[in-house]
This record gives structure tokens, sequence and C-alpha cells, in this order.
């Protein structure tokens, strides 16, 4: 099947070895199928675009085929420590330690990565390491045992997209904060239709009755106004799709503004469908360089 572009064989779990397919391959997904070894051979397909694994104890350390791994998923949720050569993963995108309750410290990971998903590791304290893909997008939600440099190197790294991380304040080092969605910005020097990068963070407070329904899909939009002259500002997104609504929980992301005054305000709001059942409870701004 030379013509095959696209193979799904996810959660085959008598699946041990990898599947004799064409080299034109672009997409293959082994996700829950514990494939034992990734041929060598796999590293010169030139047309493979994805190639999503799940890590298995008996997988074997094939630096030069695993390179080709852009989504990979853990299985076994009882380790403290991930492996070392996974930094060497340099077309990795997507990582996902889901529920992972014993993974004290993260090691330095790949700078190709796009997507973290570290929610529910309950033991999570340490992050050995840097993120400098300015697109990239991190989840550590429930992650309440992070400690405080853990916290700020998610919430201040200036190559952080969007995160979401416990914390029911906008920390005190966002000098512009304010309750409710809406505050003023006054900066340190007079810009002139120049473009500045900001770095948000909001703190959601649920207005509905008992415990806040899972997984609701959230998305928070943003406009900055001239205090003095009056026009919206043209920003960069105009809005950032979240991970779901959590209680406790701070949302960073960063914007691009072209803006003309020293005093700009900022109104944020959240979206979220179908009860709107969340708002926002602090918001705070912060430049970056």
């Amino acid at each position: 099947m030379k013509s095959l572009a696209e193979l799904y064989l996810r959660n085959c779990p008598m699946l041990k070895t990898f599947p004799e397919i064409s080299t034109n391959i672009k997409l293959l997904m082994l996700n829950g199928s514990p494939v034992e070894e990734v041929p060598l051979a796999v590293g010169s397909w030139s047309r493979l675009e994805e190639l999503h694994m799940s890590y298995w104890e008996n997988l074997s350390d094939l630096p030069q085929a695993l390179n080709s791994i852009t989504d990979l998923e853990f299985t076994n949720k009882e380790i403290k420590e991930l492996v070392p050569w996974i930094k060497g993963l340099s077309r990795l995108r997507r990582l996902v330690l889901t529920g992972f309750k014993k993974l004290v410290s993260l090691p330095q990971l790949p700078h190709s990565l796009l997507f973290l998903d570290a929610q529910n590791c309950d033991s999570l304290e340490r992050l050995d390491c840097s993120f400098r893909n300015p697109d990239i997008r991190l989840n550590f939600s429930n992650c309440f045992k992070l400690n405080q440099d853990a916290r700020d190197r998610i919430i201040q790294g200036p190559n952080c997209n969007i995160a979401v991380l416990p914390g029911g304040e906008v920390p005190a080092y966002f000098s512009d904060r304010a309750t409710g969605g809406t505050l003023t910005v006054k900066l340190n020097e007079r810009p002139l239709h120049k473009s500045l990068r900001f770095k948000g963070c909001i703190a959601l407070d649920f207005k509905g009755e008992g415990v806040p329904p899972a997984r609701v899909i959230m998305s928070v939009s943003y406009r900055i106004m001239d205090k003095q002259n009056g026009p919206i500002v043209p920003c960069r997104p105009i809005h950032h799709r979240l991970p779901p609504a959590v209680s406790g929980h701070l949302y960073t992301f960063e914007l691009e503004a072209d803006v003309t005054s020293n005093e700009p305000c900022f109104e944020f709001s959240v979206y979220n469908p179908p009860l709107l059942l969340w708002s926002i409870k602090e918001c705070g701004v912060l430049q970056l360089l």
C-alpha cells in the first residue's frame, strides 16, 4: 500500500512488533500499543511527519530511531523520574504524563516540545528544565506540590504561550493587578506605535452551585484600549483556548499589541459554553522585554 498516508493502531494490546508498512507513511499512531522496538530504518523515512507512541518498560533505547517520535505517552504511572534520553528526541512535540502520582521532578526536555500535559502529578515538586519554544502549552493542573521556583519558572518564563498551574491569586510580581477582568497598566516608557509583548494572568471564580463540572472548554479573549485616545489597540492573537477550567488555579498566556499610550486599559473575558459558569476573579499583566 504505497499510497497509504495515515495508519491508526491505537490500544492494540497484542501488537508488540513495529508494523511492516510503506515507508511513504506520513502519520502513524501506536499510542497504547506495547511495541517493543522501533526499527532504525524509521529514521530515514523522509515523509514521516507524526509518529505517536507509548513508552513501555521494554522499549529499546535506540536514539536514532526514537528521534522520529513526535508524540509520546508514558504508560508506567509508578515511575519517579523520566528516562534521560528523552531530551534527545529532537522532533518531540507532545508529551503526556497525566496521573503520574510518584513523579517528583522533570528533567531537561526537548526544545521542540509544543505541549506538555502533566496534570494530576501529585508528587511533582521540581522542574530541572527550561522551556524555550515560544509556542509551548503547559498543563500542570492539580500539581499542588510544585515548589515556588517551579511556579515562578512557569509563570515568568518569556517563552511560554499558555500555562495552567495551582494558585488562587495572581502573584505579586505582576505589578499591575486588579479584581475582576479589567485593569489599567502604567508603562515605564511612552511607546510610539510600538509593538509590545505582555504576559496575562487570570484566576477563575466558579459562579455555579455545588462541585464545578469537569472538563469545561474554556477560552480567554481580551482587548486593549488606549485610555487617553479611546480606540481599541490591535492584539495578536485576539484570544487563547485554555485547558479545562479548574478551581484554585492560575492561567497565563502571552499576547502582543501595538500600544500607542503609556496607560493602556486591558479587558479580559472568558467564554465557557454552554452555561457560562466561570468568571474572572482576578487578573494581572506583566510587560515582557
